[in-house]
């Protein structure tokens, strides 16, 4: 249920002209996250309390996104920047992200980058391009589609 009252209170802020959002978020704070409260319920009180807020303000936040919107947009309502932790801990719970976080074995990018004298002449040509596109950045004005059978990279 809390679900569908986040969803509800989504669309009155976003198609209605509510004037005090914060007051209605006040208002109806425990409804809206008496799921997290309960999934949260074993920590310690202020833990607890950040969490089931954080998470409840993420969750509506989704959901005004979808309708073209954002916490953000409403300034009398807590902000997700105001738990700058939580938020790189939710993105680093994402594998890609995590991957890019802790980085690549630098022996083995440092492997691949000496079998470069192995390329023929079309690799290498598409290498040079690719590396002066790195090293030369024009934001917008290049894009490269790699295709290849699996198993090449």
């Amino acid at each position: 249920m809390p679900y569908q009252l986040r969803q509800l209170f989504a669309t009155i802020i976003v198609y209605s002209q509510v004037i005090e959002v914060g007051a209605l978020w006040e208002r109806f704070y425990d409804d809206l996250s008496l799921d997290f409260g309960y999934k949260y319920r074993s920590l310690e009180r202020n833990a607890k309390e950040e969490m089931v807020k954080f998470h409840t303000l993420k969750r509506l936040n989704d959901l005004l996104l979808a309708n073209g919107s954002a916490v953000a947009h409403f300034e009398d309502l807590p902000q997700l920047r105001e738990y700058p932790h939580l938020v790189l801990d939710l993105l680093l719970q994402n594998n890609l992200i995590r991957r890019e976080m802790e980085g690549y074995n630098h022996d083995v990018l440092q492997e691949t980058v000496d079998q470069e004298y192995l390329l023929n002449e079309e690799q290498r040509s598409v290498y040079s391009m690719i590396i002066n596109a790195v090293d030369n950045p024009t934001p917008g004005k290049t894009l490269f589609f790699v295709d290849g059978p699996g198993g090449y990279g």
